[in-house]
């Protein structure tokens, strides 16, 4: 994971932003590559316990979603 965020320039960051917890009308989180846009993962409806659960659905996305994704670029 390391090598992913190696080039990221945090010294030029003016502030960090987690981002929005978007309602939906379900009792469960959407995590899911958009339909027709490739790459573009949607975590959603990650309400309690959203806090709890963040470590493992990054792992998780990331192992599952994020690095195969990558691994078809090249």
């Amino acid at each position: 994971m390391n090598h992913l965020l190696s080039n990221i320039p945090y010294e030029k960051e003016v502030e960090r932003f987690v981002g929005f917890r978007p309602r939906v009308n379900q009792d469960d989180f959407i995590i899911q590559e958009h339909p027709h846009v490739p790459n573009f993962f949607t975590l959603a409806g990650i309400e309690s316990p959203g806090i709890a659960s963040a470590p493992a659905i990054a792992k998780d996305v990331t192992t599952t979603m994020i690095l195969p994704a990558l691994a078809n670029r090249r």
